[in-house]
């Protein structure tokens, strides 16, 4: 589902780009498995927006939270830090936070 889901949303020869199905197709497999990849590549459609999907950090924000409770996910924190940091529509920047997950992003990808 959700390799389908990356394939619609960048499309690619022969196959047209269609965010709103790849967006579906994310959501069906967070549900059935909490699919930590799932849950990346629609924080992405979500964060940045996509023909058909409306942008929504707070969302985003939810997932990437999410994904980072189901396994310290590397992209995640990654994700989540930049966001805090940034603020922004609907998101209050938190640098503390940030930092926190700068932090732990930087000693597990050291070991």
């Amino acid at each position: 589902m959700v390799n389908l889901g990356n394939l619609l949303a960048r499309g690619a020869e022969g196959v047209d780009r269609d965010a709103v199905r790849s967006v579906e197709l994310y959501k069906h497999a967070i549900e059935k498995g909490e699919d930590v990849d799932a849950m990346i590549h629609l924080d992405f459609l979500l964060a940045k927006g996509a023909e058909g999907v409306e942008r929504d950090a707070v969302r985003s924000m939810e997932l990437l939270e999410r994904a980072i409770e189901k396994g310290e996910d590397v992209t995640a924190m990654f994700n989540l830090g930049v966001l805090l940091a940034e603020g922004g529509e609907g998101i209050e920047g938190n640098a503390v936070r940030a930092m926190e997950l700068m932090s732990a992003l930087s000693r597990r990808v050291r070991t």
